[in-house]
């Protein structure tokens, strides 16, 4: 009760005493869950966004099928479409490889206004664990392959705009996971689309001349085929994919991801190649282009002897790079280094990285050069207590400049915390400045308050944030 009153009265402080303050319109919102369906519905201003589940498993168990409507988030196999490439950013502590994955579609989230109206349907075959099944192998290899599931999803973007065409597009996918030891599957996943490319009116595009041309709005279709293994010792993704492209030809390019553990230690490299440039599923412009990823991770153990307990502390050590060479005089790179300690209390990271251009001797330059364009220092402390969970980020930026009155540097800092008991209660309060050649040139204050109150299967919610500048 407590809590509910703390939450009125900042929301009324914040009414009242900061009519100043660039305030964004709260977000209110309604979340049920049950057993046969899930819906969403959030409220901003005059927009809106909503979406429902439906789950036949609990009415009617030999069929397990998923159907959604509303505006729906959709990643996965759907995202590898449109997105092929590896992301260019890095983290000191990431070692992940993504996995093999169908279309996969969430119900909107509270900050997901912009999105269509679309559809989803999922079919699953899962097959039914026998007690034989949970006996140590002792048969040849391909005795012991066993299919685990089988996932068909598909996915719809309906079109309003336009009577010539029912749908943006249409995308569907097949997903199956084989398990080939207690601890080793191979998961294989095909996703394929149709999707509506804008008419191109410009006499100047970021093709070369040989591409540089009109095409009209037409459909397009598009594919990839993902192959994962995953063991305790190593896990790979390979992704190829396959585009129709507007000039009558299909380009192609592939993607691997890579992960190596040893004992307290794991290794990744990942990389993407594209030999031309093309158009993908959402008319995403991908350069011909080089990727390379690779980071290298350690984890130590120590125990700590504190009143009559032993509390282990986790130090790990990070560092992870990213190349990418457009097949030009110069190569992108950006590193990341870190080191962060965990108990069972507490958090604290220390973080650096780094943004550089390496540049090849040409015509213009005599000699091979490397410029560092940005550095990065962040500190975070992250504390668990009972009912109480802060978080204390600092971040500092530098950009220097061969130009010394175009110097620019900048500095966050940041506090979050959690109230984690019913009714759920976080907030944040920021401060970022920035400076130009030593001269302070901009200074902001940004806080956000976001509360929850769970009843049964129902959860109602009220955010809002603002900044001051």
């Amino acid at each position: 009760m407590k809590k509910i009153w703390l939450i009125a009265f900042i929301f009324n402080m914040l009414a009242f005493f900061l009519p100043a303050m660039d305030l964004t319109p709260p977000v209110f919102g309604l979340k049920a869950g049950f057993d046969f369906a899930e819906g969403v519905f959030y409220v901003k201003e005059d927009s809106v966004t909503y979406g429902l589940s439906l789950f036949t498993k609990e009415l009617f168990p030999a069929l397990n099928m998923t159907f959604k409507i509303g505006k729906l988030s959709v990643a996965g196999g759907y995202s590898k479409l449109n997105s092929p490439a590896l992301s260019s950013s890095v983290s000191a502590f990431s070692s992940s490889v993504s996995s093999a994955s169908g279309i996969t579609v969430s119900l909107p989230g509270s900050t997901s206004f912009s999105k269509a109206l679309s559809l989803f349907c999922e079919y699953e075959y899962r097959k039914k664990k026998s007690p034989q099944e949970n006996r140590t192998d002792k048969k040849g290899f391909i005795q012991n392959i066993k299919m685990e599931n089988i996932k068909i999803n598909t996915f719809l973007l309906p079109s309003f705009d336009s009577q010539d065409k029912i749908f943006e597009n249409a995308t569907a996918s097949v997903l199956a996971k084989i398990k080939t030891s207690k601890k080793t599957n191979l998961t294989a996943a095909y996703t394929a689309g149709l999707f509506f490319l804008e008419e191109n009116i410009k006499t100047a595009w970021f093709f070369n001349e040989k591409n540089d041309r009109y095409f009209h709005e037409e459909q397009l279709f598009c594919q990839n085929l993902q192959l994962g293994f995953l063991s305790p010792a190593y896990s790979n993704t390979s992704i190829f994919s396959v585009y129709q492209s507007p000039f009558g030809k299909l380009d192609l390019c592939a993607r691997s991801e890579n992960l190596i553990k040893l004992n307290k230690t794991s290794i990744n490299f990942a990389g993407f190649y594209a030999a031309e440039d093309f158009l993908s599923g959402n008319q995403k412009n991908i350069k011909s282009q080089l990727q390379v990823k690779a980071g290298l991770h350690h984890t130590f153990i120590k125990c700590i002897s504190q009143a009559d307990k032993i509390i282990p502390l986790f130090i790990n050590t990070g560092f992870n790079s990213y190349l990418q060479n457009d097949f030009s005089d110069s190569i992108s790179i950006k590193s990341a280094f870190g080191l962060r300690c965990t108990s069972d209390t507490f958090t604290i990271s220390l973080t650096a990285s780094f943004t550089g251009d390496y540049l090849h001797k040409n015509i213009s330059s005599e000699k091979n050069t490397f410029t560092v364009s940005a550095w990065t220092i962040q500190t975070k402390e992250i504390f668990l207590f009972k009912d109480f969970k802060p978080t204390l980020t600092q971040t500092f930026n530098f950009s220097p400049s061969p130009q010394k009155e175009k110097n620019a540097a900048s500095q966050k800092f940041s506090l979050t915390w959690i109230f984690p008991k019913n009714p759920y209660l976080s907030g944040n309060l920021g401060i970022s400045l920035s400076q130009k050649n030593g001269i302070s040139d901009k200074t902001a204050f940004s806080f956000g308050i976001s509360a929850s109150y769970y009843w049964k299967q129902i959860k109602c919610m009220a955010k809002i944030s603002g900044k001051i500048q």
